[in-house]
């Protein structure tokens, strides 16, 4: 049986909002379990409701901003839940502020709705979409390398670990490539978070294109 993929949105603009939504349910294999245009109503429903697989955040609504919500679901919930940061700007402040506080991913919200599908089952399976905007957006002139020294300090065992996490390989396929067990490639991982100050598995990435450990081809 093909398993659910379990659907929240946030965003304030209700037309798009409901209109994303409703073509969300009809996609097999998506449920939308809510969709809200305040980070009140988000913090409400995810103290009472069944928690979403990936929740879909708008980074700008009224007087807030997305990476605030962001933000707080790390603080609360972990990593328990993958997060695409949602917006209409094309700015490269803008993306990493989403992914520095603790997305999953970036869409730009002109996207084909294909695209979205695509990232929202490739989000949840590897736990990162950073698709050619992102990654054009995170090496580009706006970036401050706040973590320089971390990828001289990085072992060749780490780096090639983190290439295989860029070629969204798994941590097993890893493990075989580097004849390492399965327990020696997950504390590897968590070792490599905490070396280059990274949020999760999207922050590898990002970290790894800006710092040329993986090359974009």
């Amino acid at each position: 049986m093909k398993q659910i993929i379990k659907i929240a949105l946030v965003d304030d603009h209700k037309v798009m909002r409901s209109a994303l939504a409703n073509y969300l349910k009809g996609v097999p294999g998506f449920k939308v379990l809510f969709d809200v245009g305040t980070l009140s109503d988000m913090q409400s429903r995810l103290n009472w409701d069944d928690k979403p697989d990936v929740l879909l955040m708008d980074y700008s609504m009224k007087n807030e901003k997305g990476p605030d919500g962001i933000i707080y679901i790390r603080e609360t919930l972990g990593d328990e839940m993958s997060i695409l940061g949602l917006s209409m700007h094309q700015d490269p402040r803008i993306v990493n502020e989403v992914i520095e506080s603790g997305a999953n991913g970036y869409l730009f919200k002109g996207i084909d709705i294909d695209e979205m599908e695509h990232a929202i089952r490739s989000v949840h399976l590897n736990g990162f979409y950073i698709n050619e905007f992102t990654k054009s957006m995170v090496n580009g002139e706006y970036y401050t390398k706040r973590h320089q020294n971390a990828a001289d300090m990085l072992t060749s065992t780490e780096k090639s670990i983190i290439v295989g996490i860029c070629k969204e390989e798994s941590s097993e396929d890893i493990g075989a490539k580097l004849n390492l067990t399965l327990n020696t490639i997950k504390t590897y991982r968590k070792k490599i978070l905490r070396k280059i100050g990274a949020k999760n598995t999207a922050g590898v990435v990002v970290y790894a294109i800006r710092h040329d450990i993986y090359i974009i081809q």
